[in-house]
């Protein structure tokens, strides 16, 4: 990580390595899949405009590049998008060369990682390094002087009821103590109000809860734009193996630099933020008002009812750089499918620890982040496909699979044809299909949550369970090849004898372009 920078720095680099020059025609292609950053200087509405701009280039483009807003209106600050876009600026934002290398930094053990060449787990400095000025508080706004308005909310359709700023993180800490980092989606409910979208499971929703139980508020920061490793990640990714990485992810990335995690006393709390973040927004959430009913504007988990209760953070201080930036993960566009593949990466370092057997893991539905899981084995073992499911299952995060589909390791998990044709081939539904009726999440009960088990209406969102399969289309039997293809002798015999067939006068010879 040791090319970890703010997105700021990383943003620049991209500007000076693009030759493409400012503005962008939607027509031109070919010129916007050879650009590694566009900027859009005209202005650009945030109701739907903006949304549908990505999702345009998203069609048009192999490799999406990044985005910069200069100009949207209502607001102080330019939008960039698509950072997370493509499997090499992922890579890049994390600090390693290749999207393969990414698990590297997720390792079965301090002495594994240790061992890794290029990444450290350093012990000689502490992870977390706080000092008194920071980048994310060159500009300080408190009090009254604070106007969410100014900020670029993103209207996912027209009619959305509230602007949104997608893909920030959540700061929190519980009464024991421990931090919470998370992704969150933010709605904007009035200049100083904002509505808190935190996933199902969430340590954030713990703490929430401590807090109301003590009858006290909750002090909360939102991180907009940390640097780009943090930016990348998920505090939840650390529960799918805490003994090794621990709970706190900047911890975790503190020790995996010479130089720590760096970061600053909040404005108006005892808790912590980000440095190097482009803008950090300070706030309470008083845990004795109720909270409002709101439209998820964020990716549903099939569990949720479309609309749900989320919490107010009071926001009391908007501290920033001079001249930030605003990153966001747009959903439903390409760039929210590789941030969500990312934890293929991380999930595949860990169940390779429980399941050596595991060949490749792969999250194939876009958009649809880990709810759909593909995963071959190089085993023949019987059983042996099951006890992946259920590990898989058993690791928090990706308990929300709905479906989870293992196959063998000669499979290309990326051909959805040959999965398909694994699952028709080798699949006994009578035997070959794992239920489960879901996991519970103990922190998200609500009052009378005896009432709310034992009676159900339409609408009502389950919190408590999600039913999902898993499908087991490994083959059963030994010696029988996924498609029962010709040996490598007789393929190679005959390539060579295709002029002696005379075929090549009508066909190009087999391998050759």
């Amino acid at each position: 990580m040791k090319t970890v920078c703010s997105i700021g720095a990383f943003v620049q680099a991209l500007a000076t390595q693009s030759q493409t020059p400012h503005g962008f025609d939607l027509a031109s292609s070919g010129r916007a899949a050879e650009a590694e950053l566009i900027r859009i200087t005209v202005a650009v509405d945030p109701r739907e405009e903006l949304f549908e701009i990505v999702r345009q280039i998203d069609q048009l483009t192999e490799f999406p590049p990044v985005i910069v807003f200069d100009d949207v209106r209502g607001s102080q600050f330019p939008v960039v998008v698509n950072l997370l876009a493509t499997e090499q600026r992922c890579a890049r934002m994390l600090g390693v060369p290749h999207w393969s290398d990414i698990s590297q930094l997720f390792p079965f053990s301090r002495a594994t990682n240790s061992e890794a060449k290029g990444f450290l787990w350093s012990t000689s400095t502490e992870p977390i390094i706080r000092q008194r000025t920071v980048a994310s508080q060159q500009v300080i706004r408190l009090g009254g002087e604070v106007d969410l308005s100014t900020l670029p909310g993103i209207y996912r359709q027209s009619q959305s009821p509230h602007p949104s700023l997608f893909h920030a993180h959540s700061i929190t800490r519980g009464t024991g103590g421990d931090r919470s980092v998370e992704r969150c989606h933010l709605s904007i409910l009035d200049s100083k109000t904002l509505i808190c979208d935190w996933p199902l499971g969430s340590a954030s929703q713990r703490h929430l809860e401590e807090a109301r139980a003590a009858g006290q508020p909750l002090p909360v920061a939102f991180v907009i734009g940390s640097d780009t490793a943090s930016y990348a990640m998920d505090g939840r990714w650390m529960n799918l193996h805490p003994a090794c990485w621990g709970r706190d992810l900047w911890e975790f990335l503190g020790r995996q630099r010479e130089s720590g995690f760096v970061v600053a006393r909040a404005r108006t709390s005892d808790i912590d933020v980000a440095g190097d973040a482009e803008m950090i927004l300070e706030g309470v959430i008083d845990t004795g008002v109720v909270n409002v009913p709101h439209h998820l504007e964020t990716r549903r988990s099939g569990w949720q009812s479309e609309v749900a209760e989320f919490p107010l953070a009071r926001i009391n201080a908007v501290t920033h750089r001079a001249l930030p930036l605003v990153p966001m993960v747009l959903p439903e566009t390409r760039e929210s499918h590789l941030a969500d593949r990312l934890l293929e990466q991380v999930s595949r370092s860990r169940l390779s620890a429980i399941i050596p057997e595991l060949n490749e893991l792969y999250f194939p539905a876009l958009q649809e982040g880990h709810q759909l899981i593909v995963a071959s084995l190089r085993s023949s073992e019987i059983g042996r496909a099951r006890q992946f499911i259920h590990a898989l299952w058993s690791l928090p995060i990706l308990s929300e699979a709905k479906l989870v589909i293992i196959v063998d390791d000669d499979v290309n998990i990326r051909d959805q044809s040959a999965v398909w044709r694994a699952i028709v081939r080798e699949a006994d539904f009578s035997q070959d299909i794992e239920y489960s009726r879901g996991t519970g999440v103990p922190w998200s009960k609500p009052p009378g949550s005896n009432e709310f088990l034992s009676q159900y209406h339409p609408g009502m969102p389950w919190k408590f369970s999600g039913q999902k399969i898993g499908i087991d289309a490994t083959r059963k039997r030994q010696g029988s090849g996924p498609d029962d293809q010709s040996g490598s002798a007789t393929i190679e015999k005959v390539k060579t004898r295709w002029d002696e067939y005379g075929l090549s006068k009508f066909l190009r010879t087999p391998g050759l372009l």
